[in-house]
């Protein structure tokens, strides 16, 4: 082999294994900074999430509290003193103002009785009218 192909081979293998460490160390740089990446959208993440927890609990608190005033404002003691104190004029009712109001009996024991009107709605519409109504005993 003569000098100057020795010279050239020295200078490809040279260069040959100049590439490859180059090319080894910027994979290495690569994945180095993948990690990192990787690392810092983790910790990212994870404030979020404390975040998000953060946020759910406060809502979580305005909603007992709403529940609370709920509760409070359903109360029929104060709903009985504001109307009291607004002087709407409201009272209890009367034994002779209360009407009771009975639910219409099912199909089977209507269709048994003699009269379709003894008691249920129609009584009641009936003695509304003026009419006294058939009761149970009346007929």
């Amino acid at each position: 082999m003569s000098k100057r192909n020795r010279r050239l081979s020295e200078d490809f293998s040279m260069a040959a294994l100049t590439g490859k460490w180059l090319i080894l160390a910027a994979v290495g740089v690569s994945l180095a900074l993948l990690y990192v990446w990787q690392h810092v959208q983790l910790v990212r993440t994870g404030y979020a999430i404390k975040n998000f927890e953060q946020e759910v609990e406060k809502w979580k608190k305005k909603n007992e509290a709403l529940t609370l005033i709920n509760e409070k404002l359903k109360n029929p003691q104060r709903i009985e003193s504001v109307l009291a104190r607004n002087n709407m004029g409201l009272v209890f009712p009367q034994g002779k103002n209360v009407v009771r109001l009975r639910y219409p009996r099912p199909q089977a024991v209507h269709d048994e009785e003699k009269s379709g009107s003894e008691g249920g709605t129609d009584a009641l519409l009936s003695f509304m009218r003026g009419g006294g109504g058939a009761g149970p005993g009346k007929m």
